[in-house]
């Protein structure tokens, strides 16, 4: 769910576009990294061109500032220099936003140290045993009993519960939420990804894929990832449309949006 704009104009189709060069026409995206000089600055981005007929200009930032601009094959290079340079001082203020957030903890994995689960915070206890490794919450506490205790292996623990809690979790809200809109008609599928720079996505065949590492959030911040997402099955894009459909079925989503843009560098960060 990074920062995103979409432009208001749709370009000439794609295959308009290639049928009049006599080429064939590309079908995977392709991935540049690019620069710019704006008002005397230099911004890095990456271009990514899509292969997708009728495809807006978008502009995305994402929690740590990284600027990625989508176009179809047939957007010209004036465009895609205009959309940057109108947008150019909403760019610079996400990315100062960006450079103000707390950076990533530096985990040890040490007795005590506290561990970021649905809003909480719990504090990790280790006890060293033979047998099969074994991880569970109890309380406040995350209590490991495991043979080796080094850091990384606890990392890697600590990492698929994680990962068995989002199944779970997300599972149960995704159904929850999927039942109160009238227009999702069945619980979308759902896939687990580790992602470092967006916390869910919805493909355009309607299926899900969501952040492990949102387990971390409170469940109001997961909520609205999910509902993010569910509403991209009626407003496939980021339109004034789509955000009073967010604003009709979660009123508060934006104080906790805010939140996990706040939170976003530290949790999505092992």
């Amino acid at each position: 769910m990074p920062n995103v704009i979409n432009t208001g104009r749709r370009r000439k189709s794609a295959s308009n576009f290639f049928k009049s060069k006599g080429l064939g026409r590309p079908n995977k995206e392709r991935r540049e990294q690019r620069a710019i000089e704006l008002a005397g600055r230099s911004l890095n981005y990456t271009l990514v061109r899509s292969p997708r007929r009728h495809r807006k200009l978008s502009l995305q930032i994402n929690l740590t500032g990284a600027v990625e601009v989508r176009a179809p094959y047939a957007a010209s290079e004036m465009d895609i220099d205009a959309m940057l340079r109108k947008h150019r001082d909403w760019l610079f203020e996400r990315q100062r936003e960006a450079a103000r957030r707390p950076g990533p903890r530096e985990w040890r994995y040490c007795n005590g140290e506290r561990h970021p689960f649905m809003g909480e915070e719990l504090a990790l206890k280790i006890q060293r045993r033979q047998g099969r490794p074994r991880l569970e919450r109890c309380g406040g506490e995350l209590l490991v009993h495991s043979a080796n205790t080094e850091a990384d292996a606890l990392k890697s623990l600590l990492s698929s519960w994680y990962t068995r809690q989002a199944q779970t979790v997300f599972s149960e809200r995704l159904r929850y939420w999927s039942s109160r809109l009238d227009w999702v008609e069945s619980v979308p599928p759902l896939r687990l990804r580790r992602m470092r720079s967006r916390w869910g996505s919805c493909s355009r065949e309607g299926r899900l894929c969501l952040n492990t590492r949102l387990i971390k959030a409170d469940p109001d911040c997961i909520d609205t990832v999910i509902v993010h997402e569910l509403c991209h099955l009626q407003e496939f894009n980021h339109s004034k449309a789509f955000y009073q459909l967010m604003d009709s079925v979660l009123p508060g989503w934006r104080e906790h949006q805010q939140r996990l843009d706040e939170m976003g560098v530290t949790l999505l960060r092992d």
